[in-house]
């Protein structure tokens, strides 16, 4: 069966185009030959034009993609180099961390002193040279805490001394020596229980049990002014007030 069909086509094709030929002869059907060629033609170059659009369509967002991807790419090399920038920052701000509190440490391990403190060591500073040469083996040599230390220690016999010398002393002088031993005993009957301080006012009638009045005193009356407070041990030890009677 196929042979005969083959041998057919084979003796159908001559005819074929002779048939083709003589047709192209006819003028009519020339122009409807090539209308549809023209038509096929129109059609194939619209595909064409639509696939090159859609090419270059893709190629645009290929393009962008690489684009953006650039750019991303810019980011992450920024956000990394700012990352290290930022570990950097870290390490720096702890080492400085660790550093604050090592002087932290050192500054709480420093001897400290109150506004009481500052104020009577701001008066001792300001006495005279020949004063704090006398009483330098009661108060030091001029350093706060040799100041504060020895003070405490030597309180009681501070307090003898500063009777003994009160009447050559000019007022400022034993303004700042009362406002010194104010404080030092403070810190003396801290670590001394059963110390206190005598309670002295202007005003107040002379009671030799408790007042001493100075040489330039009325032998009574009433309270002038204070010298000195006294103190007492608690037991049967009282150091009278040193104060002037008018």
């Amino acid at each position: 069966m196929g042979k005969k069909i083959e041998k057919f086509m084979e003796s159908l094709e001559p005819c074929l185009k002779e048939t083709f030929i003589e047709c192209m002869d006819d003028k009519e059907v020339r122009e409807k030959l090539f209308n549809i060629f023209c038509e096929f033609m129109s059609v194939y170059e619209k595909d064409t034009k639509g696939n090159s659009q859609e090419i270059d369509d893709l190629k645009s967002q290929i393009e962008e993609k690489n684009r953006t991807i650039s750019e991303l790419a810019r980011r992450a090399e920024r956000a990394e180099s700012e990352s290290e920038r930022a570990n950097q920052a870290i390490i720096r701000l702890r080492q400085e961390k660790e550093e604050l509190h090592e002087e932290l440490s050192a500054e709480k391990a420093k001897p400290k002193f109150d506004e009481k403190l500052v104020s009577a060591y701001g008066a001792y500073c300001e006495l005279p040279q020949e004063i704090r040469e006398k009483y330098s083996n009661m108060l030091g040599n001029g350093k706060a805490e040799e100041f504060l230390l020895k003070g405490t220690k030597y309180a009681l016999k501070l307090y003898e001394r500063i009777c003994m010398d009160w009447s050559r002393l000019d007022s400022e002088t034993l303004k700042n020596m009362s406002k010194i031993f104010d404080y030092i005993f403070e810190q003396f009957y801290v670590i001394n229980l059963g110390y206190r301080r005598l309670c002295v006012e202007v005003g107040e009638p002379f009671d030799m049990r408790i007042h001493t009045r100075t040489a330039d005193s009325r032998p009574s009356g009433f309270v002038q002014e204070v010298i000195l407070c006294g103190y007492t041990d608690g037991n049967n030890k009282t150091e009278k007030s040193l104060v002037r009677i008018g």
